[in-house]
């Protein structure tokens, strides 16, 4: 608090980015000092998002190993209020119970005068306009199909790998007349890890040797894969009258 209490000082508008749902996350403490969180700061401006598995992060390639990405469904659903992953110690109803429990203390109306008094000027009206623009309506209307569609509740909990026809209208909706132009199966994205650092080495320097750039296919990636790489670099200067690289630390 007393970071922010000191950002106050120098910084006429903050906003405080929460991600609720991660591993760590569990039972109704995560929930309630959130809340505690908004309240005792009502100058800041916090957002609440939901974890979503990018490719190419960490957290995309841990949720893919364990099997938790909901792999059926489209990237254009990698944003709020979507659910795209099985959260670990909430089940889908319980999860967007507790977002919106969240989402409605932090556009109470007691909030919204708490932050309208310890704002100045045009901040004030800021945080009025953003009230509105969090669209509450949307988690409720994907917590009212969890509870009463079976199929769209069984696809959320990873006992259905069939996309479930609302996503399918709302993907359609979306792409509007260009709709038709991709078919239910071209929807499914195609997930992969990516490849470890040593990994790449290794590939790239197959790719090389098969293109008779490099010699001794036998090599592994490593150190001799990475002097290989450095003799290249000094020939390719040589050829070019380029400076000389720089003397080496070690």
């Amino acid at each position: 608090m007393e970071h922010f209490e000191l950002l106050r000082e120098y910084v006429g508008g903050i906003q405080a980015n929460l991600i609720f749902g991660l591993d760590m996350d569990e039972g109704d403490e995560p929930v309630e000092l959130s809340k505690e969180f908004m309240s005792r700061t009502p100058f800041i401006w916090p957002t609440v998002n939901i974890p979503i598995p990018f490719g190419g992060t960490p957290l995309f390639d841990q949720y893919l190993e364990e099997g938790r990405i909901l792999t059926a469904m489209p990237f254009s659903f990698y944003n709020a209020p979507y659910l795209v992953i099985k959260i670990k110690n909430y089940s889908p109803i319980a999860y967007y119970e507790k977002l919106l429990e969240m989402f409605k203390h932090m556009v109470s109306k007691r909030m919204l005068a708490a932050r309208f008094q310890a704002s100045r000027g045009p901040i004030r009206v800021g945080h009025l306009f953003r009230a509105r623009e969090i669209r509450v309506h949307t988690y409720r209307r994907v917590l009212t199909l969890l509870r009463t569609d079976r199929q769209f509740r069984a696809f959320h909990e990873g006992e259905s790998q069939e996309l479930p026809e609302f996503y399918h209208a709302e993907y359609e909706r979306l792409l509007g007349p260009y709709a038709s132009l991709v078919s239910r199966e071209e929807r499914r994205p195609v997930l992969q890890q990516r490849e470890s650092a040593r990994e790449a080495r290794a590939s790239a320097h197959d790719r090389l040797v098969g293109a008779g750039v490099l010699e001794m296919p036998g090599l592994a990636a490593g150190d001799a894969f990475e002097r290989q790489l450095a003799q290249l670099a000094t020939l390719k200067r040589e050829v070019s009258g380029g400076p000389p690289p720089p003397a080496s630390a070690s």
